[in-house]
């Protein structure tokens, strides 16, 4: 087994880089005008709706290390891809915020939320399996990608649906996030 506090670190770290190499995409205005401001606002866009993402992963990884009794390997090599599909976060957002209207940067995008949706799903069902024998969970893989895969196909056919969806989905699951839980 490997110890829970570590790799929870090691997390905790490397979205924090993660998050904080986004930023550096965001230009500072060419001058100071409305008019500069307006070129950067949809790259500030673009960073806000992958912050506030990645913001609601770790707290769904957060969540699931709560419950973790043991870290096994399965569990932190499942971690480590998660990681490593989301380290494209930050080219994937200055892509968009660089071409919001065209459909493959948009694709690509929407591609790493499902990706970044499943592998959540896994690590957390690895977590859980270890204490009981649970079955696999394509409910809630669903659950954490049907707005992915919904501005998934809508780029194809939208300017800007991931940036515009990425902003109502931040802003839901933050909204549910924060809503007290019931608890047994």
């Amino acid at each position: 087994m490997l110890n829970k506090q570590r790799v929870e670190a090691l997390t905790d770290a490397i979205l924090a880089i993660i998050m904080t190499i986004m930023i550096l995409e965001v230009k500072i205005p060419s001058e100071p005008s409305i008019h500069a401001l307006g070129k950067v606002f949809i790259p500030m866009v673009a960073f806000t709706v992958s912050f506030f993402s990645l913001i609601n992963l770790w707290l769904g990884h957060h969540d699931i290390f709560k419950r973790a009794q043991n870290i096994t390997y399965g569990v932190f090599w499942v971690n480590m891809v998660l990681l490593f599909w989301v380290a494209a976060i930050p080219v994937a957002t200055a892509w968009v915020a660089e071409y919001p209207w065209a459909a493959v940067p948009q694709a690509l995008y929407c591609i790493l939320g499902i990706g970044w949706g499943f592998l959540l799903a896994v690590l957390g069902w690895l977590v859980d399996v270890s204490e009981k024998p649970l079955p696999f969970p394509w409910r809630q893989i669903w659950r954490s990608s049907y707005w992915w895969l919904f501005s998934l196909i809508l780029s194809f056919f939208i300017p800007y649906v991931a940036l515009t969806l990425g902003i109502i989905r931040v802003v839901w699951v933050s909204i549910v996030i924060s809503m007290p839980h019931k608890t047994n």
